[in-house]
């Protein structure tokens, strides 16, 4: 028997909805679960699963109609049947506008420029995609215009966009800016600060750089990352980020680097710092942030993690107080390394010294919680031995 393919209710009672996009044609098969056509209301747009698997038989609402809820917008056939087992309602005439007269399907198509139902489909208008990718690839600042998708009949999945160019573009400039704002104000913030004495780093510094395969020492913000991510080894319920309005733990000791750009503030990910030696970290930081420079970032250098690094050291900028990267829940924002004078076993000395500035999200952490993190990255920056450990600098 033919099945019905019905709009169902999208939670807007009684508002109609545009038929906005068609993912399969007459003829194709259709697995349950597969996204199967838009529907616009006046507040969203969402994707109609397929509930049974089969084969589209026949479009009875083209793309551009506007239909009530309830309506049979497609019939689609099971396996091994045919359309003359199911009603005799399927026909060659669909559901007209609302409010508008009934018209012929070819002549209303004609007019209003899109394709009848059963013809074969033509270059497309715009991206195959659903909302859901669309506004993933948005978010992340991507393009979709000229990729492929590897989904059913070119669709553009989720998998797609990892390796899809990040466009340095005033949009990416405007998703930051969005995105900055919504997380200051909804995030509850809490920040506390520590002074960390680098002299360890300092002389892990001068040590790399006598090492083979160092042309010049490891930047402050490589030994960070390095050690942010060991930290998050060594605290793994700390490594969390938000889903669904709750905390989540994130699999790997990922660490964002925010990274200046002309296109504005973007976050490359150095992946699973902690398995990896220095050298590696430290070559992996410059690639990631030229690429976000060049605007030769993909979209697999972004995504999320647990904690995101910002350092204005280079600036001239002795501190700091950064915004949490959702869905992240921790921002470390550091300044310059700057002589001081400390006491020390009860004298006065002077120490390269480090105001490291934490932000962390209070629904994931309390602040002991959040103190246990900064201890534990001060005592790995002042006591570097791990970051020289064995294989560390190979």
């Amino acid at each position: 028997m033919a099945i019905e393919i019905i709009v169902p209710n999208l939670g807007e009672i009684g508002e109609p909805v545009t038929i906005a996009h068609w993912y399969k044609q007459p003829g194709d098969r259709v697995r349950a679960g597969e996204p199967l056509f838009d529907a616009e209301t006046a507040k969203a747009t969402l994707t109609i699963e397929a509930a049974e698997s089969g084969r589209l038989e026949k479009i009875i609402v083209a793309e551009g109609v506007q239909v009530p809820i309830g309506t049979v917008v497609a019939w689609l056939v099971r396996e091994g049947e045919s359309e003359t087992q199911g009603p005799q309602a399927i026909g060659d005439t669909v559901p007209q506008p609302v409010g508008a007269p009934r018209e012929p399907i070819q002549g209303r198509a004609a007019a209003e420029g899109v394709n009848p139902p059963n013809a074969p489909a033509g270059p497309r208008d715009r991206p195959y995609a659903s909302p859901k990718v669309r506004r993933m690839a948005q978010e992340r600042g991507i393009s979709l215009e000229g990729i492929v998708g590897s989904g059913p009949g070119g669709l553009i999945v989720v998998e797609d966009l990892d390796s899809a160019p990040v466009r340095a573009s005033e949009t990416l400039r405007e998703v930051v800016a969005r995105r900055m704002a919504e997380a200051k104000a909804t995030i509850p913030h809490f920040y506390l600060l520590a002074e960390v004495d680098m002299s360890g780093i300092e002389g892990l510094r001068a040590s790399c750089a006598s090492l083979p395969g160092w042309k010049s020492p490891p930047t402050y913000s490589v030994l960070l990352v390095r050690a942010i991510g060991l930290t998050l080894a060594r605290l793994p319920s700390h490594n969390l980020v938000m889903h669904e309005g709750r905390p989540a733990r994130h699999p790997s000791t990922d660490v964002g680097l925010a990274v200046a750009t002309p296109a504005g503030l973007i976050a490359p990910v150095m992946r699973d710092v902690a398995s990896k030696p220095l050298l590696q970290v430290a070559a992996r930081v410059q690639a990631l942030v030229e690429g976000a420079r060049a605007g030769r970032l993909n979209a697999s250098d972004l995504g999320p993690h647990a904690v995101t690094l910002s350092n204005l050291g280079m600036q001239g900028v002795d501190a700091f107080i950064g915004i949490i990267d959702p869905p992240g829940t921790m921002l470390l924002a550091v300044g310059r390394v700057t002589d001081r004078v400390v006491a020390r076993d009860g004298q006065v000395a002077i120490r390269p010294m480090l105001t490291l500035a934490g932000s962390f999200d209070h629904r994931a952490f309390d602040g002991a919680l959040a103190a246990a993190f900064v201890d534990q990255l001060r005592q790995l920056l002042e006591n570097p031995s791990e970051l020289m450990g064995e294989g560390a600098l190979s």
